[in-house]
């Protein structure tokens, strides 16, 4: 259930679909061709050099070398379990990767018996690094954590500062149902410096998410009585993380008021240095664990909780090597890979064929660093090219992506223009115990409404694919868009004159309340429409989900609603400038 609540963003006066494919192999000389083509077209963004020029000549600028490593330090995770668990059952901590996706680079360690209900484990962790983690329970099938309210835990965090000892509270397993009581935590949390309260932090204890509100405010429901670790994250990591422990009694609130401290920023400039078998001009981009790096804090079709439409791209330089400049928080944890896709698809990996996930604590000072990819390939079967022709009325302002289904469909990633009416896409990785899957083409990632009309909907399974361990070639086509009429035959409109209205006249487009991750890429195309139409002022009605029936509770949810960072960062500065007069921008 739904509730929406809008705002404005005023304007100054002034797409999306598939295709059908027939399998065929071709040779070397056609990857030939399409690698000089790219190479033609340059792909790549556009990279500031002088930035990088400026780094560079930086009097004292820190090299990083990808062998090195972050000090790692002792931690001691504690966990009371049910009193209803099965006796017997292995109980595990797990140790998850939300870049690559939370269900897919799982690191699994068993916990040793301390007493009837208790288990314990020490691991060495990162020192500065925010772990994210949950616990299961191993029996004839795997059985997850869950809140007091039966829903599944995303992951618990714990910053990691020095040799320490975690005591966790374990509700409820995925297969029982929790019966005790509850209480809450409720608080703000604003600048330590400005008192100004600080929106969309993430705010999590006992496995429990919530997040900010514009005035800062945050409501944790439902935790299990005991202490819990209260912790504070900021999506970009522009806030210090805070933990404390926040003791919860029965049907009572405590209170959490947070004052967080604003991080500095530092320039850090990526360069790395790829496989020669990567295709010239493609897309590079950066997959990371913030905002700025692809994360949505969603759980996204397929597992994957990143989108390839919202990572940075590299840019070639001289030499070869790619290159990105980003300025970052100071102290704040990054994870990230490299990938010609997303943090999933055609990421890189090691020569063992497992996932790369690289990590890096943002110094004080500029910092330049230097990594090199050994392979895109997990080495478990040969690449496969998509070659696509689509229709002639394809927008041009729309891209092609292409959606793989190994298990279910996971997110659609952006193919390489050739033309406007030919795409490719080479994929490397990963093949491991596939023996066919499924896939389908979409305009501009809106698969499941801007379909191929072959393969239209969520209960298409797509085309077929069969891996093999040599390079296939499969030639397709799109004949029909979903949601996209053939091009018309041109036919003369003759249309009143339009009377000219007195500054101060509202001329509006309201948004529907639905939302996806996917979107924001979206949002640039969708106000110039906007603005092309003559409106002044566009209504977003961003929603929130009924999540709680006992106490009821109405709450944003990552990549269901839009958070306040999606808002911020993708509608207001994306809208064209006035004329005359600043922009204006009123949420």
């Amino acid at each position: 259930m739904k509730k929406t609540h809008c705002f404005t963003i005023n304007l100054p006066k002034n797409n999306t679909g598939l295709h059908r494919s027939s399998p065929s192999q071709r040779r070397i000389p056609l990857l030939l061709s399409i690698f000089l083509l790219l190479a033609s077209l340059n792909l790549a963004c556009n990279f500031d050099l002088s930035l990088l020029t400026r780094v560079q000549t930086t009097p004292t600028p820190t090299i990083s070398k990808p062998e090195e490593q972050i000090p790692r330090t002792m931690v001691t995770f504690n966990v009371q379990v049910p009193a209803i668990t099965p006796a017997g059952e292995p109980i595990m901590l797990n140790i998850l990767d939300e870049v690559t996706g939370l269900a897919i680079n799982v690191e699994s360690y068993q916990m040793e018996v301390s007493n009837d209900l208790n288990y314990t484990i020490s691991i060495p962790l990162p020192i500065s690094s925010i772990v994210k983690y949950r616990y299961s329970r191993q029996g004839y099938y795997d059985a997850h954590e869950f809140t007091t309210n039966q829903q599944p835990i995303r992951y618990r965090l714990y910053h990691v500062e020095a040799p320490s000892e975690i005591f966790d509270i374990v509700s409820s397993w995925g297969d029982t149902v929790y019966q005790g009581e509850v209480g809450r935590i409720v608080g703000r949390a604003i600048d330590n410096t400005t008192a100004a309260p600080l929106p969309n932090l993430l705010i999590t204890a006992g496995g429990i998410h919530a997040f900010t509100s514009a005035d800062g405010t945050f409501l944790i429901e439902g935790l299990s009585p005991g202490t819990h670790n209260l912790v504070s994250y900021a999506l970009d990591g522009t806030y210090n993380t805070s933990q404390q422990g926040a003791t919860i009694a029965p049907n009572s609130t405590t209170p959490a008021p947070l004052r967080l401290n604003k991080s500095p920023m530092v320039n850090v400039v990526f360069t790395v240095t790829l496989p020669e078998n990567t295709m010239p001009a493609v897309p590079i981009r950066l997959a990371g664990n913030l905002s700025q790096l692809g994360n949505t804090f969603a759980d996204l079709s397929g597992g994957v909780n990143t989108l390839s439409a919202r990572m940075p791209t590299l840019s070639p330089l001289p030499d070869g090597r790619y290159s990105l400049a980003l300025s970052l928080p100071v102290g704040a944890y990054i994870q990230y890979k490299y990938s010609l896709g997303d943090g999933y698809w055609n990421s890189e990996h090691d020569l063992e064929g497992n996932f790369r996930l690289r990590q890096l604590i943002v110094p004080d000072s500029t910092l330049i660093i230097e990594d090199v990819v050994d392979t895109w390939s997990d080495q478990k079967g040969g690449a496969i090219m998509f070659d696509l022709t689509v229709p002639d009325n394809t927008p041009p302002e729309d891209y092609i992506s292409i959606q793989f289904n190994p298990y279910g469909w996971t997110e659609p990633i952006s193919m390489w223009r050739l033309s406007d009416q030919r795409w490719v896409f080479i994929l490397y990785s990963p093949f491991d115990k596939l023996e066919n899957f499924g896939y389908r083409y979409c305009r501009s990632d809106q698969c499941n409404s801007a379909d191929d009309a072959l393969t239209p909907g969520s209960d298409s399974f797509g085309r077929i694919v069969h891996p093999t361990d040599e390079l296939q070639t499969i030639v397709d086509t799109v004949d029909d868009w979903m949601w996209l009429d053939p091009l018309p035959t041109p036919v003369t409109i003759t249309s009143p004159e339009i009377r000219v209205r007195k500054d101060g006249f509202i001329a509006g487009i309201e948004f529907h309340p639905y939302y996806h991750a996917s979107w924001p890429a979206r949002l640039p195309v969708a106000f110039k429409d906007v603005y092309d139409l003559g409106a002044n002022m566009v209504v977003l009605s961003p929603s929130y989900t009924y999540t709680r029936s006992s106490f009821p509770l109405l709450e944003p949810v990552s990549g269901i609603d839009p958070l306040w960072f999606d808002v911020i960062t993708y509608y207001c500065p994306i809208l064209p400038p006035p004329k005359p007069g600043p922009l204006q921008c009123t949420l």
